[in-house]
């Protein structure tokens, strides 16, 4: 994959989507969001899912 970078910026760290799933900060909600009418892959954080969803 190629990202575009501006010569003027640098990225110096990436967290993935992946990563975050992985490490429990995201969790994922998709099969719970298609109930409701979203199409696309949804995960909420942590914090949204022990204070809201459970």
């Amino acid at each position: 994959m190629v990202i575009y970078c501006d010569p003027l910026f640098r990225m110096i760290y990436s967290y993935t989507r992946k990563q975050a799933l992985e490490d429990g900060n995201l969790i994922d909600v998709t099969e719970q969001a298609k109930g409701t009418g979203f199409k696309v892959p949804v995960a909420v954080s942590l914090n949204l899912y022990e204070r809201y969803i459970l």
